[in-house]
């Protein structure tokens, strides 16, 4: 186990397909799109009624606050959007 540096978040660390460590949320989700097979995490479609994990880089708010000034002002509000929208499937159960 292990906490994002950012906003302090469980998370753990998987292994891409292309072989790279990417952090995920500690608990499955519904509507996550990882997951865990043989050691490797692989991308599936998400189903809300499917509880998986997700990757931390789709819901940390300080990622999005240190991408905000490379992504410029509009393009950051479409992502904060967007993550908002990926947030209805984040509910614990």
């Amino acid at each position: 186990m292990a906490y994002c540096k950012g906003c302090q978040a469980t998370i753990t660390w998987v292994r891409t397909e292309g072989g790279r460590s990417m952090p995920v949320n500690f608990e499955k989700v519904p509507g996550g799109n990882i997951e865990v097979k043989d050691g490797v995490a692989i991308f599936v479609a998400p189903d809300p009624m499917v509880a998986r994990l997700i990757s931390h880089f789709a819901t940390c708010p300080e990622e999005l606050k240190a991408n905000a000034a490379l992504l410029g002002a509009k393009k950051a509000e479409e992502e904060r959007r967007r993550r908002a929208q990926l947030s209805l499937f984040n509910f614990r159960q």
